[in-house]
């Protein structure tokens, strides 16, 4: 198994421990998963400084979505999107990550579209994609290539998409952890 070109790979790592919102729990563990997964890509895989990015409670989606272009415009050998906090599901079900100021009753608004997020890296020139959905109902995120004609999806080499939980409920709580728990293996 080869290691990624720490020097042309981009890492853009996100997480969202705090929310505005009273219906939102915070969720301490996304700072932690961040740091250690920073740190690590630095250790293991040589991405450092500026390539590997992380955003801990970003103000706002023109924010992320700048932070997300400039990832997939620069990365040519990986591109990994890690995303700790809550996911939220819109009333047409899709998948939307929490942000500070989400607002359950005003999805996409206040939200990450997963399927912004989704276009953004999938036109990456990256060689490989990977994202890291750590969140709530992240399941939703990989629906399509669930469905009935697979072979339009098959085709996209390179690309690979990791999801804490399926699409109707929240992860399963490692042995031993707490939802709130510093270090548990999962966010919300």
């Amino acid at each position: 198994m080869r290691l990624p070109d720490g020097a042309r790979s981009r890492a853009l790592l996100i997480g969202t421990t705090d929310y505005e919102h009273e219906s939102l729990d915070r969720v301490p563990a996304a700072r932690n998963n961040v740091e250690g997964l920073r740190e690590s890509l630095a250790r293991d895989a040589g991405i450092t400084g500026d390539d590997c990015r992380a955003l801990v409670n970003p103000r706002d989606l023109a924010e992320v979505g700048a932070a997300v272009e400039d990832a997939a415009r620069t990365a040519e050998d990986l591109l990994l999107v890690y995303y700790g906090g809550h996911g939220l599901v819109d009333g047409d079900g899709l998948l939307n990550l929490a942000l500070p100021q989400s607002s359950p009753s005003l999805l996409p608004w206040s939200a990450i579209p997963f399927r912004f997020l989704h276009k953004a890296i999938q036109n990456a020139r990256a060689a490989t994609k990977v994202v890291v959905l750590d969140s709530c109902y992240s399941g939703i995120a990989i629906e399509p290539l669930l469905g009935p004609d697979l072979t339009g999806q098959l085709r996209i080499r390179g690309s690979f998409t990791l999801t804490s939980s399926p699409r109707t409920r929240r992860p399963t709580r490692s042995r031993g952890g707490t939802p709130r728990s510093p270090g548990c293996s999962w966010t919300c």
